[in-house]
């Protein structure tokens, strides 16, 4: 997958300024192309069979196996607003950082994002590592009007440094 190998240029810049081993980057490395490969095929497989994308949570437990969690989905969600829905699962995110249950987390949720005051629809990936290092990634979705398709923009796809929260 070309994200993937784009993805470890992304990891080299963000690394290059913080005073990590080689063995620390290649564990950290390894962890969110984890997450973000397995975030992309929920969000994605989710999105393709009812076009939505309930927020959720995956993490990379101390052992290395991955984890996932979601916020109750029922009647009562269906009141609940996807803010607070990923207002919960960050704080659940906090609890399993300060408990050392984890050692990389992902939280996954359907976004907008304005640039130069277009709205731009897609998938927002905040990520952090135990390590101190946290990411966020936008990935563009738009619908092909001709066949109403989703298009997934992989070459698009943005990413920025995000402060800590989960691993403060």
């Amino acid at each position: 997958m070309k994200l993937m190998l784009s993805a470890f240029s992304i990891f080299m810049m963000f690394f290059s300024a913080l005073a990590f081993s080689d063995e620390s980057k290649q564990v950290v490395e390894r962890d969110f192309n984890l997450l973000m490969k397995n975030g992309m095929k929920t969000a994605l497989t989710q999105l393709g069979e009812s076009r939505q994308v309930p927020p959720f949570m995956l993490l990379v437990k101390q052992d290395g196996e991955l984890g996932v969690v979601y916020v109750p989905q029922g009647e009562e969600a269906k009141n609940v607003s996807v803010d607070r829905q990923v207002f919960k699962l960050r704080d659940m995110a906090v609890q399993t950082a300060k408990a050392g249950e984890a050692r990389a987390i992902l939280i996954c949720f359907y976004s907008s994002l304005a640039v130069d005051e277009v709205q731009h629809q897609g998938l927002m990936f905040e990520m952090e590592h135990a390590q101190k290092v946290g990411m966020l990634r936008f990935l563009p979705i738009t619908e092909n009007e001709e066949t109403e398709n989703l298009v997934v923009h992989t070459k698009k796809m943005v990413t920025e440094n995000k402060p800590l929260v989960m691993f403060k």
